[in-house]
């Protein structure tokens, strides 16, 4: 699983597509760590992105790692405008 380049392509184009599709497919118990520790469960992120201009994120560093049969790790660097963070999701 980890070194099938389809694999690895269809998380990434999931990962593109959470933003537009955050409800179906995020777990109910999602929880996001912010920046500086703090959490924010589902309703709170579903509600704070669809109430923010859509900005364009670029994605760069993409990587899936197999953690189990039906579990991987996504990683990548987002830049919005001058800002970079560093992100992760579980799929």
């Amino acid at each position: 699983m980890a070194n099938d380049p389809a694999f690895s392509t269809t998380i990434e184009a999931l990962e593109r597509r959470l933003r537009d599709a955050l409800d179906a497919l995020l777990a109910d118990d999602f929880i996001e760590i912010g920046a500086f520790g703090k959490t924010f469960d589902k309703t709170q992120v579903v509600a704070a992105l669809l109430n923010e201009t859509p900005r364009e994120i670029a994605m760069s560093n993409f990587s899936v790692r197999a953690l189990a049969d039906d579990l991987a790790l996504a990683t990548y660097r987002a830049r919005i405008n001058a800002n970079t963070s560093l992100r992760s999701s579980l799929w």
